[in-house]
Parts: C-alpha cells; sequence; structure tokens
C-alpha cells in the first residue's frame, strides 16, 4: 500500500499563534505527523526542545 505525497496543510509560513491562539477548529485536518513537526520547529526557534 504505498503512501500518496500530499501538500502539507500548514503554509510554511504558519506561526504558532495563527494556528493555536485560537479556539476555533482547524479548517482542515492537519495529520498528526505534520503537527508534530510544526510543534518541534516551534519549540527549536523557542529554546524549548534541544
Amino acid at each position: 500500500h504505498a503512501r500518496q505525497l500530499r501538500e502539507p496543510v500548514l503554509s510554511w509560513n504558519t506561526t504558532y499563534e495563527s494556528l493555536l491562539g485560537t479556539n476555533r477548529p482547524f479548517p482542515q485536518l492537519i495529520p498528526l505527523s505534520e503537527m508534530v513537526d510544526f510543534l518541534v520547529d516551534v519549540w527549536e526557534q523557542e529554546g524549548l526542545y534541544d
């Protein structure tokens, strides 16, 4: 079962505040692996994840 390559749901310039600073639901589902990558990037930028 081959995995289909998909365009990322999150754009390269999505910020933590724009994504998680609201209680509105996401406009579309975000794959877990993409959300984890996003959070790790944010945490690395903030020095929280070394």
